[in-house]
């Protein structure tokens, strides 16, 4: 009999220790690369390899009323065992759940969730590391999150999302300078700017065409709604040019003066100011139809005007006191300038002279502008295109990005083109 109980007694301190030992066994399966093997219009269903056993072929699917929680942050304390841990535990019965993880600081992920909560996948940092006493399924990819929402990073990882799940937004977004050690998730979030379509554009009321120029000198044509060929989207635009009447040349901005090319012969000119001047700051260019004069403006309100008949400088004069450049266009209707002046968020309206004719307040109307602007980079210029009333505001980053309608007398902008790769 005692040997009975002592068997049963082996017995169960085995069970127990298989037990203990299996509860505290990290079990996440680390796998490689995506590769979609097929896909509906509910789901994609993705094969991978398991990195540590590469014979192991996995096969889960990804749907798209999968809830994505997306964490990020810069800092992570230590904690009482001297490690960067933050834990993490998720209490979303009946629902399938995507993780994306990204902190600077090497962190390690713990994950837990609540009974019927399914992890379907874990997308994690280089720098991470994600562990579970569940069975998840965890890829490593290289990510670039900000802790701002606003911010084009975020536009690619929703682009991504897309791309593997096929839904448009995210469910949950944490993020902290200095993260917790503990994050409880039990409700998803609402937020429009968590949507691809937050930065959906509308047709313009009052659309009308323009020209930009590339890189090679050629001129583009482009209306409010984006580029009049789909297949010039990519084509990378220049800033600092403007080009005559007639477009037969086109005048670019340089270090000390001015660049003139000749468009049927492709000859350039260049035309120093004198008594080796430098153009400091310059911040736009912009042809006068009427006086065949061409204006460069810095952001200090310095004015280099080029007489374009007889292609030699006219004089440099100081304008502008009472508000910075950044951009400058000229409008022939009503024989006046135009610029965009981004440390008073505002676009102004004025003469040869540089008296202020008009001005209008443009912050938080550029719906989706702070994606591009960033309080530790240059702030964008933005190209002017005058239209009577309206005007055509272009933010170019190589290619152009965006572009907004705003309407002088309502005093409202609306995003008409928005580039989507």
């Amino acid at each position: 009999m005692k040997l009975f109980f002592g068997w049963i007694s082996l017995l169960l301190l085995i069970l127990f220790s298989f037990y203990y030992i299996n509860s505290i066994l990290e079990k996440t399966v680390a796998i490689n690369e995506l590769i979609s093997i097929s896909q509906s219009e509910k789901n994609i269903v993705y094969s991978a390899k398991n990195l540590e056993d590469k014979e192991d072929f996995i096969s889960f699917s990804l749907k798209k009323e999968n809830e994505i929680f997306v964490l990020s942050g810069n800092l992570t304390k230590k904690n009482e065992k001297n490690e960067k841990e933050i834990i993490i535990n998720i209490n979303r019965p009946n629902k399938d759940v995507i993780l994306i993880l990204s902190s600077k600081d090497e962190t390690i992920w713990n994950i837990s969730s609540n009974r019927n909560t399914n992890i379907k996948l874990i997308i994690y940092d280089d720098n991470n590391e994600v562990v579970s006493k569940e069975l998840i399924y965890k890829y490593k990819k290289q990510l670039n999150l900000d802790l701002d929402i606003e911010n084009i990073n975020f536009i690619k990882l929703l682009k991504y999302i897309k791309k593997i799940t096929q839904k448009e937004n995210i469910d949950y977004f944490y993020s902290s300078e200095v993260l917790e050690e503990k994050i409880q998730i039990d409700d998803i979030q609402s937020n429009p700017k968590f949507s691809l379509n937050y930065l959906t554009p509308k047709k313009a009321k009052n659309n009308f065409k323009f020209n930009l120029i590339s890189n090679n000198y050629d001129f583009i044509p482009y209306s409010l709604e984006g580029p009049l060929n789909i297949e010039n989207k990519l084509i990378e635009i220049k800033n600092n040019v403007t080009s005559s009447p007639d477009k037969t040349k086109v005048y670019e901005i340089i270090k000390n003066g001015i660049k003139i090319i000749n468009l049927s012969t492709r000859n350039e000119v260049l035309k120093p100011i004198p008594i080796f001047k430098i153009l400091a700051s310059a911040k736009g260019i912009a042809y006068d139809d009427l006086g065949d004069m061409v204006y460069i403006a810095n952001d200090d309100g310095e004015f280099y005007i080029f007489d374009a008949v007889t292609e030699s400088w006219k004089s440099i004069r100081k304008y502008i006191d009472d508000f910075s450049i950044n951009s400058i266009s000229y409008d022939n209707l009503s024989n006046t300038f135009l610029s965009s002046n981004w440390k008073k968020n505002g676009l102004f309206i004025f003469d040869q002279k540089g008296n202020l004719s008009n001005e209008y307040n443009l912050e938080d109307k550029l719906l989706g502008f702070n994606y591009h602007y960033k309080k530790s980079s240059a702030i964008p210029q933005l190209y002017l295109v005058p239209h009577g009333d309206n005007i055509g505001i272009i933010l170019i980053d190589k290619i152009v990005q965006k572009i907004w309608l705003f309407n002088k007398l309502d005093r409202k902008a609306i995003l008409t083109y928005n580039y989507m790769d």
